[in-house]
């Protein structure tokens, strides 16, 4: 039930305009390279928060990164 919700939340976000990104979506910040150090950032912060959940839950943001077109880190 957990990454059903995170799955949604996330689809939802890549086409949120993010205040972070200058209120571009990440789709729109990728397509520069400021953008995508930016929307990694973004990742990682994420990815961190899911990390240190209680319980020890994480979440796999392997397909966002694909997604959007970045590497994915290992």
């Amino acid at each position: 039930m957990v990454t059903q919700l995170m799955d949604r939340q996330m689809r939802h976000w890549l086409d949120d305009h993010i205040p972070a990104l200058g209120g571009k979506t990440p789709r729109q910040a990728v397509r520069t390279k400021a953008g995508r150090k930016q929307v990694i950032d973004l990742l990682h912060g994420q990815e961190n928060l899911t990390h240190s959940s209680p319980g020890g839950r994480t979440y796999d943001f392997t397909w966002l990164y694909r997604e959007l077109g970045l590497q994915v880190p290992e």
